[in-house]
């Protein structure tokens, strides 16, 4: 066994290491898209803890970001709780919209 890394690229042929290029392109457009949501969540929640909300349709746009946030949890995959996570997030826009325009 040695130390020395093997250059795999080397004993590919130009399609496959084209493939192998793009791929890595991707994951890293995809891994600095992530970060780049991951820093606008932090400014939305930051500004979110600074501002309460001061209406019934502001306190509805915070419950359905929360709400949102852990539909995407491994917990909200359940189907009875994916029904209620989509009911309740209807309920929250109709309500939310009906008193904006009240």
């Amino acid at each position: 066994m040695t130390d020395i890394p093997i250059d795999l690229d080397s004993y590919r042929d130009t399609s496959a290491h084209k493939s192998t290029v793009d791929r890595r392109e991707h994951a890293r457009d995809f891994l600095d898209s992530q970060q780049a949501l991951r820093k606008s969540q932090k400014e939305l929640e930051k500004f979110l803890l600074d501002a309460p909300a001061k209406t019934w349709p502001e306190a509805g746009a915070q419950a359905l970001y929360l709400l949102q946030i852990f539909a995407a949890t491994a917990e909200a995959q359940e189907l009875r709780r994916k029904l209620l996570i989509t009911q309740t997030i209807g309920s929250l826009k109709r309500l939310c919209t009906k008193e904006a325009e009240e």
